[in-house]
């Protein structure tokens, strides 16, 4: 990954994730992975070299950047759906995510 795309990741997960801190509710924070999560979930997709990827519970995106960038690698299409709608600016926060 380059530095480019990495220093999107972290941004990413600071910007939507650190104000989840303040959310008393959970279900009205972002369900994201940790970034080591996320980080070893991209080296197992990419030693698995899937035809195509589906990626069930998208929340906010931060898992599907990952395995886009994956997709993007491998030549292959990623589908990521969920029954939640994107709702920027959660609970009162100002703007949203990328």
């Amino acid at each position: 990954m380059d530095a480019r795309l990495r220093t999107f990741h972290d941004d990413f997960y600071r910007d939507c994730v650190e104000p989840d801190r303040v959310r008393s509710d959970r279900l009205a924070r972002w369900r994201n992975l940790k970034p080591d999560s996320a980080e070893l979930l991209a080296v197992v997709t990419r030693a698995a070299g899937p035809r195509t990827i589906l990626e069930l519970g998208t929340s906010n995106g931060y898992s599907t950047c990952w395995l886009a960038d994956c997709a993007r690698d491998l030549g292959t299409h990623l589908t990521s759906v969920d029954n939640d709608p994107f709702r920027p600016g959660r609970d009162g926060d100002v703007g949203g995510c990328p």
